[in-house]
């Protein structure tokens, strides 16, 4: 078994095709795993661990914000994270995590259920919730499930142009939708004026600029890049079981 260590520095350290154990120790350190049965400890600060899925992994995130990766694995992922940082995903074997926040899925359909943080599918449909965090489907058409506690303030990152996604157990006032400023061009923020909400036309108001449509007959959200101006409003999202979301659910970041 053969033990690599960084340093105080920002590190990136590989596994090889044997089994190992790496040592992030401090900076923002990245730790990629091999083909063995690895161990990957991050140390402190903010680590990103990335797993090949070809092994038996045991993954501790220590101190920090810390993220696990499956955009390199070879098959889709059965993953959850509690409340403590603590879970597995499972592909061809087995990886277990400790002191983890976040993790982001493979390129194939995953299952991710997060407690700790953020969950980002990654291609291929997926299904996803993080509980009380953001979720974010990447492309494809993918399932993001929120919580049914009005206790819990879930965060659905809603994409342009990666497939449409459905949201379930959405609450308008309590969670919140967010939008990237670079694709939809609404400004910093939305205004009352910005979203439309129609019976079943996804007609745009009179206003030739940029908006967002909801459509209560199909529930499903759109994107009109240039209101009345001509291009055609692209579907975003369905939501399912969901509240009609109003302009004051929707963040620009």
């Amino acid at each position: 078994m053969a033990t690599k260590k960084g340093n105080d520095k920002s590190n990136k350290l590989t596994g090889s095709n044997g089994d190992d154990v790496l040592y992030g120790l401090g900076g923002n350190d990245t730790l990629e795993s091999g083909k063995g049965n690895d161990d990957l400890l991050g140390g402190d600060g903010n680590d990103r661990f990335i797993s090949r899925g070809l092994g038996y992994g045991s993954f501790d995130g220590g101190k920090g914000n810390d993220t696990v990766s499956y955009a390199k694995a070879g098959t889709y992922i059965i993953g959850y994270i509690d409340e403590r940082g603590i879970g597995t995903a499972e592909h061809s074997k087995i990886d277990s995590f400790r002191r983890m926040e976040n993790i982001i899925g493979s390129k194939f359909g995953d299952s991710i259920n997060n407690a700790s943080g953020f969950v980002y599918g990654g291609a291929g449909n997926d299904e996803i919730s993080a509980y009380g965090h953001v979720m974010r489907g990447d492309a494809g058409a993918d399932s993001l499930v929120g919580s049914t506690s009005t206790s819990l303030h879930d965060t659905f990152w809603l994409q342009r142009g990666q497939g449409a996604d459905t949201v379930t157990f959405f609450a308008s006032y309590i969670d919140t939708i967010w939008l990237d400023g670079d694709d939809f061009k609404l400004g910093g923020s939305v205004g009352i004026n910005e979203l439309t909400v129609r019976t079943s036309s996804t007609a745009a108001s009179e206003a030739a600029k940029a908006q967002l449509i909801y459509v209560t007959d199909s529930k499903a959200l759109y994107y009109d890049p240039d209101g009345v101006g001509g291009k055609a409003a692209e579907l975003i999202a369905y939501f399912n079981n969901s509240s009609t979301p109003s302009w004051y659910d929707f963040e620009i970041i």
